[in-house]
């Protein structure tokens, strides 16, 4: 197949002005990172961070704060069957 079908869909996409939908951007930048265009792929990956996936999540965000798991819950919805170690305890990221 043709290793660069995927981009040429996309650019042809932008050129008509088509705006792409959070998913498309997503797609869209890892192709532009496969092809080595680093530097684009970085902007549309930072366009669909700042926007996109707010976007995308935007129907559920309401139903996230509402549904708080009591922390045994959230574990087993996780996947994790016993309390975090001392050392995750003890990480910046996992308060």
């Amino acid at each position: 197949g043709d290793p660069h079908r995927n981009l040429r869909i996309f650019e042809k996409l932008i050129a008509r002005g088509q705006p792409l939908c959070p998913r498309e951007q997503f797609y869209y930048a890892r192709e532009l990172f496969w092809h080595g265009q680093y530097e684009k792929a970085a902007q549309v990956l930072r366009t669909f961070l700042d926007g996109g996936l707010k976007q995308a999540f935007q129907p559920v965000l309401p139903l996230l704060s509402k549904a708080r798991l009591s922390p045994k819950r959230e574990r087993r919805a996780f996947g994790q069957k016993r309390e975090p170690s001392d050392e995750m305890a003890a990480c910046p990221d996992h308060p």
